[in-house]
């Protein structure tokens, strides 16, 4: 009996092995570089696991573990796979076991088939190539970085007061504690009211980031932090950091961008052009204007929201009736005439509105602005401190371009001269200019001065002065950045005293 069983074992086994397997000619080898990973501190090499899932394996169990080659950081396991899935397009992701949990790869860069890997299987063996887990192909590095902010300013205006506990903290991508609470600042004992921060932060060399400051307070009474406490960034946006991987200090910045407070009162002309003015919600021009309004981070102006009309509002107009700063009537170019007191912050963000039928001022039917390329923004604006009472025209914005540069048009600046003897207009510098240049007259005695532009045509094109002034001598910062280039003439008139120059622009 023992023979007979043996001879029927051999005969079994040798049956078996005349019978071809329905899928062992259709062989996928899987090959994946953990490299970046165990360099990055994402995977141990000596404790960690990776597999290969897919819809051929039911997308899980350890029927796709890997196995690392001796010499390098490359991990292959061989899968065998019936004919019925010949021709077919497989989806596949590769999964590291690390500290005991299942790590699955992201999103698959493109070409993929919902965020999946993929290929098609053949007849007979194939060998996929080499890829990466991720598709990460750069190392991640620790670098020390300082960030120092200036909040003197802030610390003037009673925007942030440390004594009495607010604090400020550094927020970002690559800052410990991200974007809340981040990480606090300290101020230094030697430069009082400047803050530093020393962060680990860890990235991919070259890659951009971004941050800002953040001041925290508790206390409920005015003035209170604006934004909430976040600084406004540039256009909105956060300040960007490129990370070098090596240890560094960044540049020492204000506070957002806030570099100085007003010596004295300012008073600033704002205008916005509303030719082409396109309602945000119906994609369209609107019906009709009624009026214009303007809101700013700073008193005399206010935030816009939209409410039925308000009296308050009233402080807010603009104008396009040749008033208030307006240069001419009935061009759908409005303008307002506002005054900043002395200790404002020499930055300001602020956004214009729309009143429109049907349903004014009753309803109030209101529309903000909105940038259709940057979603919502603000503009922006550093007010320069005025030497004089003359007020400070500023560039025209465009509704909802929010990315135009605000700057000063016209400023008139009283020189720290002797009283002058006669009335003089004097040649401007640079001539020609691109794009502002300044005009210097003198006036001995008071008078009523009026400064203004003319092109070749005779057409009076911007005024840069019209108003009582005291003995003195002046300067005028002239913008022509919305003018086209050519000749064009300015003339004074002060009392009796009339002078024309020319002046030519070249863009």
């Amino acid at each position: 009996m023992r023979h007979k069983a043996k001879a029927f074992c051999i005969a079994l086994v040798a049956m078996l092995m005349s019978v071809p397997l329905a899928y062992a000619q259709n062989s996928v080898t899987f090959q994946l570089n953990m490299k970046y990973q165990a360099l990055s501190g994402l995977f141990n090499i000596s404790t960690d696991s990776v597999e290969v899932r897919g819809s051929f394996n039911g997308w899980g169990g350890y029927t796709g573990l890997m196995t690392k080659n001796a010499s390098d950081t490359i991990y292959t396991v061989t899968i065998d796979m019936p004919d019925s899935l010949v021709n077919d397009t497989l989806q596949y992701k590769f999964v590291e076991t690390h500290a005991g949990l299942d790590n699955w790869e992201s999103t698959v860069p493109s070409p993929n088939i919902g965020g999946n890997r993929w290929f098609k299987l053949v007849s007979g063996a194939q060998t996929l190539p080499v890829t990466y887990f991720n598709m990460d192909t750069v190392v991640d590095v620790q670098a020390n970085l300082t960030f120092t902010v200036n909040m003197s300013f802030m610390e003037q205006t009673g925007y942030f007061q440390p004594d009495s506990g607010d604090k400020v903290f550094l927020r970002g991508d690559i800052i410990p504690g991200g974007w809340g609470p981040g990480t606090e600042m300290t101020e230094n004992q030697l430069e009082p009211g400047y803050y530093s921060a020393n962060v680990n932060a860890i990235a991919t060399p070259n890659d951009t980031s971004g941050y800002k400051y953040f001041i925290q307070t508790t206390r409920t009474v005015a003035p209170l932090p604006p934004n909430g406490g976040w600084e406004e960034g540039p256009h909105g946006a956060n300040y960007p950091l490129v990370f070098t991987g090596r240890d560094s200090t960044l540049p020492t910045r204000f506070f957002d961008g806030i570099t100085g407070v007003l010596k004295t009162p300012v008073t600033v002309i704002f205008s916005v052009n509303m030719k082409h003015a396109i309602d945000a919600i119906t994609g369209k021009p609107f019906p009709s204007i009624d009026s214009v309004v303007i809101g700013g981070s700073e008193p005399p102006l206010s935030w816009l929201y939209a409410q039925p009309w308000a009296d308050s509002m009233q402080s807010l107009l603009l104008y396009d009736d040749g008033t208030h700063g307006d240069l001419k009537a009935g061009d759908s170019i409005y303008s307002g005439t506002f005054t900043f007191p002395k200790g404002s912050v020499n930055k300001v963000w602020f956004m214009y509105s729309a009143f429109y039928h049907p349903g004014y001022p009753s309803t109030g039917v209101e529309q903000n602005e909105e940038n259709t390329t940057d979603n919502f923004d603000n503009h922006q604006m550093l007010i320069p401190d005025s030497a004089g009472t003359a007020p400070i025209r500023l560039t025209t914005n465009i509704f909802g371009n929010y990315l135009d540069t605000t700057t000063v048009l016209t400023a008139v600046q009283s020189l720290p001269k002797q009283i002058p003897q006669s009335f003089t207009l004097d040649q401007n510098y640079p001539n020609p200019f691109n794009p502002t240049t300044m005009i210097r007259y003198s006036v001995p005695r008071a008078a009523q001065v009026s400064l203004t532009v003319y092109n070749v045509l005779g057409e009076k094109v911007a005024t840069l002065y019209s108003g009582m002034q005291r003995a003195g001598t002046y300067e005028v910062n002239f913008n022509a950045d919305r003018f086209a280039s050519g000749v064009y003439f300015y003339r004074l008139e002060a009392g009796r005293f009339t002078s024309t120059r020319k002046m030519m622009l070249l863009k």
